[in-house]
């Protein structure tokens, strides 16, 4: 496939079936994204999969505490210029 074909046939998802996708298609897909180019050839990617309906809300919730302890006034400069 061409690269402006590509660009072309892309579509933005904004509904997913209720379905659950195979464990081999997932695993050819995160192959496939680490054989993509990135910068210094740095390819540190961890991934987690979350399979069941328990695990992505045990995931959501633990994900929702550190936010909610999050900060964000540490990161700003307070320096005027």
């Amino acid at each position: 496939m061409e690269f402006y074909e590509a660009i072309n046939k892309r579509k933005t998802t904004r509904e997913f079936l209720d379905t659950e996708v195979d464990f081999e298609v997932i695993k050819r897909i995160l192959g496939a994204g680490n054989k993509a180019p990135t910068w210094d050839h740095n390819r540190n990617w961890q991934f987690i999969v979350l399979r069941t309906d328990e695990e992505k809300e045990y995931a959501f919730s633990e994900a929702k505490a550190v936010a909610d302890k999050f900060n964000a006034d540490r990161y700003h400069s307070n320096q005027k210029n």
